[in-house]
């Protein structure tokens, strides 16, 4: 995909922009070997996520 392409955040609902610093690629294991590719916002990502799983913060990947 191009530098402009958008994806909706599966969080918000909201469109962020692919291949952006703060917008992640999922990818879902399902049933019987099929994936799905969702995307978010890191910060969406963030709130959602229990706080004592770890995470690494922005930045530090």
């Amino acid at each position: 995909m191009d530098d402009g392409s958008k994806a909706m955040c599966c969080f918000c609902g909201e469109y962020g922009v692919i291949g952006s610093d703060d917008f992640l690629s999922l990818l879902v294991d399902l049933p019987h070997g099929a994936t799905q590719q969702l995307w978010a916002h890191g910060e969406c990502l963030r709130r959602v996520v229990h706080p004592s799983v770890p995470m690494l913060p922005p930045g530090d990947e």
